[in-house]
């Protein structure tokens, strides 16, 4: 994974995320809280299709994360699990290993954001969104 630099975007889209609860601030903090929930969940599942060999259930579980990061705008987190989709078909047990610990790690960062961030610090809600 390539070092993160002052230019990297960050790794959430918090425009994306506004847009999808319309700037409600506490709609934003439900949909993180069960995106770090569910996620937490499949990320446990992948490893361990992962670590039995499971070709077909890492690559729905893979799929299926991948999607729901870019849905809800995680978008650093995408990449790893696009790459480790078409691994049941390589076999490569060692490049799904390094896959999976790049999306983990990722996948830290991003939650390491998110508690930084001013959804969590704030009382105004994130991007253009005004409430009426």
């Amino acid at each position: 994974m390539a070092p993160k630099t002052s230019a990297s975007p960050p790794p959430v889209d918090m425009n994306r995320l506004a847009d999808l609860s319309e700037g409600d601030r506490r709609q934003m903090k439900g949909l993180v809280d069960l995106y770090i929930r569910t996620m937490s969940d499949q990320m446990k599942k992948l490893q361990a299709a992962v670590a039995a060999s499971q070709p077909d259930e890492v690559k729905r579980l893979a799929h299926s994360c991948a999607g729901a990061s870019a849905m809800i705008g995680m978008n650093a987190v995408i990449g790893p699990f696009r790459e480790l989709e078409p691994w049941p078909a390589r076999g490569d047990l060692s490049r799904a290993q390094r896959l999976l610990g790049e999306a983990r790690q990722t996948y830290d960062e991003i939650k390491a954001f998110l508690k930084t961030s001013r959804l969590f610090i704030r009382r105004r809600p994130y991007g253009k969104h005004k409430k009426s």
